[in-house]
């Protein structure tokens, strides 16, 4: 008798034990979460309309944006993506593009030129001429109307003669600049 009842414990122990292990992998959660890519996006279209911004037909912002929007940092699932801008309360695109996006690259979208012939561009960015002990730049001439700009940073020239991305295109690798400290003293001639 003594044996069975051992026998009745040991198998109620093991179901127990088995039902406790199996509820214990049905609550976690074992599928990879899914990789997210960034994004950054710039509206530098000279235009005095609000905009709306839209990733693939749905409607991001929450309040109308103006010249020099700039979302750094926008998370994504890759895959084929169409951003677009649209002016604000209408619904047909006022400039978009559709480009292949996946978590292994950075990208950054800029919408560039003037009201009556805007464009948008998907680049990505390039990081092999960074380095981590230096800041790094990137300048974009959005102005189709400025003629060749320099670029200062407290007041020491830091790029020269940059003519407008429309025409010139874009220059995707960042420059390292060779002081490790600037205040925000910006300033384009």
């Amino acid at each position: 008798m003594t044996t069975k009842k051992t026998r009745v414990w040991a198998i109620a122990a093991l179901v127990t034990a088995v039902t406790s292990f199996s509820a214990c992998l049905k609550s976690d959660n074992v599928t990879p979460q899914r990789d997210r890519a960034a994004v950054a996006i710039i509206n530098g279209i000279l235009t005095s309309g609000d905009l709306d911004f839209y990733d693939n037909s749905t409607k991001v912002n929450n309040n109308a944006l103006s010249i020099g929007f700039t979302y750094i940092g926008y998370p994504i699932y890759g895959g084929i993506r169409t951003f677009s801008f649209k002016k604000a309360g209408q619904t047909a695109d006022y400039v978009a593009v559709t480009s292949l996006y996946d978590s292994l690259t950075y990208n950054t979208v800029v919408a560039y030129g003037d009201s009556t012939a805007p464009q948008m561009r998907s680049i990505k960015d390039d990081f092999t001429g960074a380095k981590e002990t230096a800041v790094n730049i990137r300048f974009f001439h959005l102005s189709p109307s400025a003629g060749p700009v320099d670029l200062y940073i407290d007041d020491v020239k830091v790029d020269s003669n940059r003519t407008y991305v429309g025409t010139s295109g874009f220059r995707t690798a960042f420059t390292p600049l060779d002081k490790s400290v600037y205040t925000n003293n910006i300033k384009v001639k």
